[in-house]
């Protein structure tokens, strides 16, 4: 008699939102130190995925860092902070959703310092449709 294997009934899927599996840390640090924002997330999303942030490409390379953690607030303006979540959603695969005029240019510099091709080029089109 052979032994069936269980099936899981999480229904887990892949997403910064669950920290099971996360191999990378995500940081915003604001003027208080209390105030950190961390995100867990997976580096084979960040970087492999059909919506891939290439910066993430160099900055988790072997021996890079070895902290295993990038510092947003190094790389992007305080107003982008409020967009991370939304922007990792989006890497992750899930629908940008409506993006209103005063969320494009933040998104846009998001994009362009992560190097996501797949938000970058979205939004130089919602630009263009607002100019």
């Amino acid at each position: 008699m052979f032994k069936r294997l269980k099936i899981s009934d999480d229904n887990e899927r892949i997403t910064w939102r669950n920290p099971r599996f996360c191999d990378w840390t995500l940081t915003w640090e604001d003027d208080q130190p209390s105030l950190k924002t961390t995100w867990s997330v997976h580096r084979h999303v960040l970087v492999g995925g059909t919506r891939a942030a290439l910066f993430f490409n160099g900055a988790m390379r072997e021996g890079a860092y070895e902290s295993k953690c990038t510092e947003l607030s190094k790389l992007l303006p305080a107003g982008c902070k409020m967009y991370t979540e939304r922007v990792l959603d989006f890497i992750y695969g899930e629908p940008l959703g409506n993006v209103l005029q005063h969320d494009v240019i933040p998104l846009l510099k998001i994009a362009d310092v992560l190097q996501c091709t797949a938000l970058h080029n979205p939004m130089i089109e919602v630009l263009e449709e607002f100019c």
